[in-house]
């Protein structure tokens, strides 16, 4: 279980990093994430059983697999590609 948590926490404190602040990842906008929805559906039902043993699954499954993480990695390049980190300005007087 906690390799299913850990890179959700590790992923969590990077993007809090990037927006400046937790509160700053609620303005951040994700372009593209129908893709990112899809493509982790897809990892879910092609790992899931019954289907993960179907004759289908195991002939085409790991190219649907990389296709599912290249869809994945067009919709986390896009998004950092476009977006900034978060500037904080200096108070010092």
């Amino acid at each position: 279980m906690l390799g299913l948590l850990l890179p959700l926490l590790v992923t969590s404190i990077i993007g809090a990093l990037w927006a400046g602040s937790l509160a700053g990842l609620q303005r951040v906008r994700v372009t593209w994430w129908p893709l990112a929805v899809a493509s982790i559906a897809v990892q879910l039902v092609l790992f899931s059983p019954p289907l993960d043993r179907q004759p289908w699954a195991l002939a085409w499954g790991p190219s649907i697999w990389v296709l599912s993480l290249v869809g994945m990695l067009t919709v986390l390049l896009r998004n950092g590609l476009t977006h900034q980190p978060a500037r904080h300005s200096s108070s010092f007087a």
